[in-house]
């Protein structure tokens, strides 16, 4: 007696948990989250500026980090999570078409949290205006090593 009442239970849980979990994937329809940068400090930030305009119509990322100096740019992103899977076709594709489309030679990617982080927090301090050109080249270089760690 007890055990029919369980198999009953036990298979709605089961078709329960199958079905919330096929729901929990949503498509993206929102932009990708970005800062601009202002363009008004001694280093220019046009080029991440452009760089994350062009991004945010892409529907595999959700945000968007970016920053650059005369000689390389450094971009970071986050994906949804059930995209994860596709993620190094997803930095292949990205780096290539970034390259082509700015003409740019030196360019980094990554979508390591800490990466994503560290350079979001020197987007902040390039708004703030805290950091100075040299400073600038430094933290970057600094970050960008730390990307090439994590891989």
């Amino acid at each position: 007696m007890i055990i029919k009442k369980v198999i009953p239970i036990s298979m709605i849980l089961f078709f329960l948990i199958g079905c919330q979990a096929t729901s929990m994937e949503q498509p993206n329809d929102e932009e990708p989250s970005y800062t601009k940068l202002s363009t008004q400090n001694e280093f220019d930030q046009q080029l991440s500026n452009q760089v994350k305009e062009y991004l945010k119509d892409n529907k595999d990322l959700t945000s968007v980090q970016a920053v650059n100096d005369e000689e390389k740019i450094l971009i970071t992103f986050e994906i949804p999570h059930m995209k994860r899977f596709k993620l190094a076709d997803i930095r292949k594709e990205l780096k290539k078409d970034i390259k082509e489309k700015f003409q740019i030679k030196k360019v980094e990617v990554s979508t390591d949290q800490k990466v994503i982080l560290e350079l979001d927090k020197l987007e902040e301090e390039i708004q703030d205006k805290s950091v100075n050109k040299n400073e600038l080249k430094k933290e970057l270089k600094r970050i960008i090593k730390l990307s090439k760690k994590q891989t």
